[in-house]
């Protein structure tokens, strides 16, 4: 939970309204944990992240 609350806050000081920046958050942080895979660990979902936003872009 403690990433994902800090994704969702992270959006929410960017600007995003509340219903969004907790959709994309939930999206990104679920994205982050696929691509790791089994094994996976909270510490390891930031690393992922940039990841997730990568694939994004096609």
């Amino acid at each position: 939970g403690d990433v994902l609350s800090g994704i969702v806050t992270g959006l929410l000081a960017r600007g995003f309204a509340a219903l969004p920046a907790a959709a994309i958050g939930a999206w990104l942080h679920a994205e982050a944990a696929r691509h790791f895979g089994p094994g996976l660990i909270a510490e390891d979902l930031p690393d992922r992240i940039p990841a997730a936003l990568r694939g994004l872009g096609g």
